[in-house]
């Protein structure tokens, strides 16, 4: 009995060490924006570094009943970006509303995503498509610091 209890104290100690490494390891990670306003105006290019997360959001609006919808149409190279998940916001009084894509930069290196817009509208195809060019960079050594949007527009925010 005591040896078994000893062994389950000492497995969660280490499991409560493990974590705490675990955190100390990502701290050093951030948030990087791209961020586009209408599709005329997507955002082109990210730069991250190794374990940064990258969000991706394409603003835009309705037009009536047809209500677009934007997608991954072409993934990544998964050695350097893995995607996360989608996410989507709501409506503003604009009617515009908001889309995001997140992904992970896992290693070093250069690779590009394809997003296609498309509607469950019957008649319409794909109403538009752009790419995102992302490049990782090594891991960061220094402190986090604060981001900023790397598309077209946006606010900074802070790295967490």
């Amino acid at each position: 009995m005591r040896k078994a209890f000893a062994t389950l104290i000492v497995a969660t100690g280490m499991g409560i060490c493990v974590q705490g490494l675990a955190a100390a390891a990502t701290s050093r990670c951030r948030t990087v924006y791209a961020k586009g306003t209408e599709t005329s105006n997507p955002p082109r290019s990210v730069v991250a570094h190794v374990c940064d997360r990258i969000e991706v959001e394409v603003v835009f609006g309705t037009q009536g009943p047809i209500v677009p919808n934007w997608n991954v149409s072409r993934q990544p190279a998964k050695k350097v970006v893995r995607f996360v998940s989608k996410t989507f916001g709501s409506a503003d009084s604009n009617g515009d509303a908001t889309q995001r894509f997140h992904f992970r930069a896992v290693g070093r290196g250069k690779t590009s995503v394809k997003f296609r817009e498309t509607t469950a509208s019957p008649g319409y195809g794909t109403l538009d498509s752009f790419t995102v060019k992302i490049t990782v960079l090594p891991r960061r050594t220094g402190g986090t610091g604060s981001t900023g949007a790397t598309g077209s527009s946006g606010a900074p925010g802070v790295a967490g």
